[in-house]
């Protein structure tokens, strides 16, 4: 988590498409604050920015990011790449994802919200594609937690029910998200939905291209919970989602199920 990579990538996407990035990083610059370097040992962190393409060209810059990831997931000292670090899950998707938010929050100052997000949305697209190397899986019903058990770093991140409806079809409904627990604070559900809630369509086709995600609303929406179906458009040609009746009936967190 510690590597900018991300942050990297996006700049060199940036690069891309003709925005002014010497602009962009003053922005983020500011919505990191302060960031406390106190007994931070400065070549530990510039390790991680020895292959990056575009923060090396702004050291300061890029180590300003990691320490303030570092102070963000609670910790003192700049781990070594080859180190196990363990802390809660919360700290570290404060470390990740509060970051990812700055990330595209430094956008909204020299663009329009709308137009932020469209840019952000379409990264994170390509990041899914092309760098997250998702597995293959042939059933849609392999992708619920039960048959595909998540890393232990997201252990007890979510709070959900999980359901088989038929071949076609497989859905969850999730009533807590520790995403969300760590964006809520910024009151912005527009980009928090665009860090946290996005990706997992494109990750749909990733995992199979025949796999098509429909979902209408997500707790960082202000919505009560989550809603996903995950269809096999070879087997749910009408690509049907269940009605509120349906997901009322569903109740709240609990164990796989078939319905």
């Amino acid at each position: 988590m510690f590597r900018p990579g991300f942050l990297d990538s996006f700049l060199e996407h940036l690069d891309a498409r003709a925005i002014d990035t010497p602009r962009y990083i003053r922005q983020l610059t500011e919505l990191l604050g302060k960031v406390d370097d106190t007994g931070i040992d400065i070549p530990a962190v510039d390790v991680y920015l020895s292959d990056c393409k575009r923060l090396s060209e702004y050291k300061s810059f890029g180590r300003a990011f990691i320490i303030k990831r570092l102070n963000l997931a609670g910790l003192k000292s700049c781990p070594a790449p080859a180190d196990k670090v363990s802390f809660p899950a919360k700290s570290y998707l404060r470390g990740v994802f509060v970051m990812n938010y700055f990330i595209a929050k430094a956008l909204t100052a020299i663009m329009s919200k709308a137009e932020a997000i469209k840019l952000f949305n379409e990264f994170t697209d390509i990041q899914t594609r092309t760098k997250y190397q998702l597995p293959h899986h042939e059933k849609v019903a392999d992708l619920l937690t039960k048959n595909s058990p998540g890393s232990e770093v997201f252990a007890g991140g979510h709070d959900y029910t999980e359901f088989e409806m038929n071949a076609g079809q497989a859905g969850c409904k999730v009533t807590k998200c520790k995403w969300h627990e760590v964006l809520k604070e910024f009151n912005d559900p527009d980009l928090e939905y665009a860090v946290i809630c996005h990706y997992d369509f494109e990750a749909a086709r990733c995992h199979n291209q025949n796999f098509k995600l429909t979902r209408e609303g997500t707790l960082a929406q202000g919505r009560p919970f989550c809603d996903f179906i995950w269809h096999d458009e070879r087997l749910d040609k009408e690509l049907t989602h269940p009605g509120k009746e349906f997901w009322e009936k569903l109740g709240g967190a609990g164990s796989g199920l078939e319905i």
